[in-house]
């Protein structure tokens, strides 16, 4: 029998009234469950602008980068000591951070979208996820009421997640190894544009394991290109991700709704061996305020612009922030 997580739906208005149940719920479950996050006609704007990109970076892939493709490797194993020759230091990847660049993975001789990313909410041609990000009153209050003084959108990106059986799994991993801040800081915003379930291969997590020590921190060299995975925590236990099956539970999510996340939470998904796709948008969000940001992560410059000043912000009379 598959397990079940019954998390509390949080509708906009108890995003408003119920701020501290939303924050016990997020310090024992390291996430919550945003209900209905996305209207319908933001799904619809959403998908338009998304297919505008991916058009849009194909062709210059084809016209600017001498039609060089990065392919994901995200079957790789995460190991903290052989460096890593991959995606992560192709200049393509890189140059990511502020445009909207397409990524793609093989299926047979075939290649497919992987992701699309990861500067989507910089790019004025998003304009309803960037009003989505910067002109949101109800994800400025999430941010708030979970300790964001000064938060930066950090990262976006666009995942397909196909169906068919096309692409790969996505291994137990924490965000926070990928998006490393000191203190750690990152937060995932997961929304979902076509409904998420067992049967098209939702993601999974481990409940609780927010309260778990970060296990490895992914550091590139810039000048030397390579990257590698170094393990923290080493003086304590901290249990092999994979071996935890029986405490992973399914993250199903309907199209429009959202899960927000701690940058510890372990996380995976299976292959999509369903006819239906479950594509998604996912954005980072990182701390500026007395937080430190690694030159060893692989996003530099870090974001400096639309930073949300929370310290400032003025709440409505009915607990609205205005931002």
């Amino acid at each position: 029998m598959i397990p079940e997580l019954k998390l509390h739906q949080y509708t906009k208005k108890e995003i408003l009234y119920k701020s501290n149940q939303l924050m016990t719920d997020y310090e024992h479950y390291g996430i919550i469950y945003l209900n209905n996050f996305l209207d319908s006609s933001d799904l619809g704007s959403l998908l338009t602008e998304l297919n505008h990109a991916k058009n849009k970076a194909e062709e210059d892939i084809r016209t600017l980068w001498g039609n060089r493709q990065v392919v994901f490797y995200s079957k790789n194993a995460v190991k903290s000591t052989a460096p890593a020759h991959d995606y992560v230091t192709e200049d393509y990847f890189l140059q990511s951070h502020n445009k909207a660049h397409v990524f793609y993975e093989m299926h047979g001789d075939r290649r497919y979208v992987n992701r699309i990313g990861h500067g989507l909410h910089l790019m004025e041609s998003f304009y309803t996820l960037r009003h989505l990000v910067y002109h949101n009153p109800y994800l400025a209050t999430v941010l708030k009421t979970i300790g964001f003084i000064k938060p930066i959108c950090h990262l976006s990106v666009y995942i397909p997640k196909h169906a068919y059986e096309i692409g790969s799994v996505v291994r137990p991993h924490q965000e926070s190894t990928f998006a490393y801040t000191e203190p750690q800081s990152v937060v995932v915003l997961w929304m979902a544009l076509e409904d998420a379930t067992l049967q098209n291969a939702c993601m999974w997590g481990i409940p609780g394991s927010n309260k778990w020590p970060l296990q490895y921190v992914s550091r590139v060299d810039h000048q030397l290109k390579i990257r590698k995975f170094e393990r923290l925590n080493v003086e304590m236990e901290i249990p092999d991700f994979e071996l935890q099956g029986e405490l992973f539970m399914p993250l199903e999510v309907k199209a429009g709704d959202a899960l927000l996340f701690h940058g510890n939470f372990i996380h995976c998904s299976p292959v999509n061996r369903s006819a239906c796709s479950r594509s998604a948008l996912s954005l980072q969000f990182i701390e500026t305020h007395n937080v430190q940001y690694p030159g060893t992560n692989w996003l530099q410059p870090r974001n400096n612009q639309f930073i949300y000043d929370l310290s400032l912000a003025q709440e409505h009379s009915q607990g609205e922030i205005h931002v």
